[in-house]
């Protein structure tokens, strides 16, 4: 009987536990409802005190350091304080707002601008993006999340210690009740059962307890208004997170996938049956999988970083990457003689969908790659860096119609008629068909995006320089990429969270790291004397 009692204890607090979790996760994220609507009209004063002391303990933790190394710990506590920062704008719960805190921003960014080693900067913003994003995993899809966001590991942990002592003693009791021989008339069988059942439930509390103490929850403070500190042994318990999870340990796949349109149709044309077969059911794909190299991850961070330290908000929209108007583009092109000669009403940098514009870009960006024997180190360096971001940003747009209705649907559809048509010519007709001499031949103007997509081609190679010309289509596809971050729904980050969260995600978080959702300064001095701005303030 006593057991028994226990077990029955240790249950109900789970299943208790459970049903909370899951009430208090509900709250406020039904799309539509009234809860939410009021909950983002107010949310500006929560999320800029969140902020200002996020942002604070950033620059506290750039300036106290060496600047020679990652304080490990020291992220894990900058991440703590802006977790409902993420939590609001990741799910859409929070809209770009005027910052009127005072200059703590740009302090920040300007302590890490200024960091003695350089390549500090995005090891640092990246380690605190994945750190974060674990910590949102956790809090959507885990019971000890919730808990710990809501309220700390001494309360939540007290639960815990609960179940697993009366669990523990239940089964030292059936031991006992064993060893005297209560069971001696009954089914061995059975007793057997009650052994693994009791054993198990131990070890499933166990894991539990130890994943929570290994993880980063016991150094945030959580929301309880009784203990505003994290865990109190937690700076000794830090060695044990340390060896689950080093500093050096990715906490995401590090890869991206890439997707090439005209690569597929080519295989779709030379499949037999059996292949054909599998494609359809799925078993062999064309979407591939790539390391995301770390001068892809610096020169995104850098551009973004260029947008974080615009401190003015006539200059911040004139910067945006709320929108795609192919401004950061424009602007690198202005920064040439060459540049400035280009005709930009030929390079489709705006008007149309997102969706137009990647497909438009991604055929622009083979006609280059194929028309070019680019063998300088820095030119090389943005040619690949510009495929792999266009068949990444193609396989968030074609694959997973990241903002692609049903416009992107049917321009996506026209680009393909024009390939396949492209590949039913009769030069095609025989032999094994490679990629190069399908793009030559789209080259000469075939089709409707094929032709629009040779005459932005044919004017960038007016540019002698490879590497200023990369570098611009790099530009392209790093503002592209930052605007799908920003504008892509909600589900997306969130579903993708089991693996470490997409590149893309990975990106939107960079940008809250660097302020860019806070439009600040100029606008108390300016916003005055110039409506145009007046509007921007709250929406």
């Amino acid at each position: 009987m006593a057991p028994m009692v226990l077990m029955f204890i240790a249950g109900t607090i789970k299943y208790a536990e459970r049903i909370w979790a899951l009430m208090v996760a509900g709250i406020s994220i039904t799309p539509g409802s009234s809860s939410m609507s009021d909950y983002v009209l107010n949310v500006e004063s929560s999320v800029l005190d969140d902020a200002e002391s996020y942002f604070q303990r950033l620059h506290d933790l750039l300036s106290s350091e060496s600047q020679d190394k990652i304080d490990y710990e020291g992220l894990v506590e900058v991440a703590g304080k802006g977790m409902r920062i993420w939590l609001n704008f990741l799910t859409d719960m929070a809209p770009f707002l005027m910052w009127n805190k005072g200059d703590t921003i740009d302090r920040a960014i300007r302590k890490l601008r200024g960091l003695r080693k350089p390549e500090l900067r995005h090891q640092i913003a990246y380690k605190l993006a994945e750190i974060q994003l674990s910590l949102v995993y956790d809090f959507m899809y885990t019971k000890y999340g919730v808990l710990q966001y809501h309220l700390n590991l001494v309360y939540s942990g007290i639960e815990r210690l609960v179940t697993f002592g009366a669990t523990s003693a239940a089964l030292v009791l059936f031991l006992k009740a064993d060893l005297d021989g209560q069971f001696a008339y009954d089914v061995r069988a059975d007793v057997k059962v009650s052994y693994v059942l009791l054993a198990g439930a131990v070890a499933l509390d166990l894991t539990s307890i130890f994943m929570v103490i290994s993880s980063y929850w016991p150094y945030l403070p959580g929301r309880s208004p009784f203990v505003k500190i994290g865990f109190p042994g937690k700076r000794a318990m830090f060695n044990l997170t340390k060896l689950v999870h080093p500093l050096g340990k990715g906490l995401w796949s590090g890869q991206m996938a890439q997707y090439n349109l005209i690569s597929e149709c080519i295989n779709e044309k030379q499949a037999n049956l059996f292949v054909w077969v599998l494609r359809k059911v799925g078993l062999v794909s064309d979407v591939k999988h790539i390391k995301v190299s770390p001068d892809l991850k610096e020169f995104l961070f850098g551009k973004l970083l260029d947008i974080g330290a615009t401190k003015h908000v006539h200059h911040y929209w004139k910067w945006d990457c709320s929108t795609f108007r192919g401004q950061w583009a424009r602007s690198t092109l202005e920064e040439t003689a060459e540049g400035r000669s280009i005709d930009q009403s030929i390079l489709n940098l705006e008007g149309g969908t997102i969706a137009s514009a990647v497909l438009m870009w991604h055929m622009i960006t083979e006609m280059c790659f194929y028309n070019t024997t680019d063998d300088h180190c820095s030119s090389t360096l943005h040619r690949d860096m510009s495929r792999q971001l266009s068949n990444y940003v193609m396989y968030l747009v074609g694959k997973c119609g990241v903002k692609n209705g049903s416009d992107g649907r049917f321009e996506y559809g026209k680009l393909r008629r024009d390939v396949s048509k492209a590949l039913a010519h009769k030069r095609f007709s025989g032999g094994r068909l490679e990629q190069k001499k399908v793009i030559l031949y789209a080259y000469e103007g075939r089709g409707v995006f094929t032709s629009r997509a040779s005459a932005a081609a044919k004017e960038l190679l007016k540019i002698t320089s490879s590497a200023e010309r990369w570098e611009f289509i790099a530009t392209v596809w790093t503002e592209m990429l930052c605007f799908l971050a920003q504008n892509c729904e909600a589900a997306f980050h969130i579903k993708n969270l089991s693996t470490g969260g997409e590149f893309v995600t990975h990106v939107r978080i960079l940008s809250i790291i660097l302020g860019i959702p806070f439009l600040r300064e100029a606008w108390q001095a300016q916003a005055r004397d110039d409506t145009e701005y007046s509007d921007f303030v709250m929406f």
